[in-house]
């Protein structure tokens, strides 16, 4: 597109954006994980006395800056809380 053409609108604006979306999904790796390639969510997560000092840590981190912890990083540390019991 040239500086001195029109810029698209309506259906041209939406066939332009549409080709440069599909032109993209084509860029992207096909990938299939097999079941010896999954890593269960459940060997990723904190447990025990280390979800205790990550939830510490975030409380800390909250204090230290004079907020208190937003909706998302309150539920960090719930779930941390309910992970330290378990081992």
């Amino acid at each position: 597109m040239s500086a001195d053409a029109p810029m698209p609108t309506g259906n041209d604006l939406d066939a332009l954006l549409g080709a440069g979306i599909a032109g993209l999904s084509g860029m992207a790796p096909v990938t299939h994980a097999s079941d010896e390639e999954r890593v269960p969510i459940e060997s990723l997560l904190y447990r025990g006395p280390v979800a205790l000092a990550r939830a510490i840590a975030l409380a800390d981190q909250a204090a230290a800056r004079g907020t208190v912890l937003d909706r998302e990083r309150f539920g960090e540390l719930r779930d941390l809380l309910h992970l330290a019991t378990t081992e």
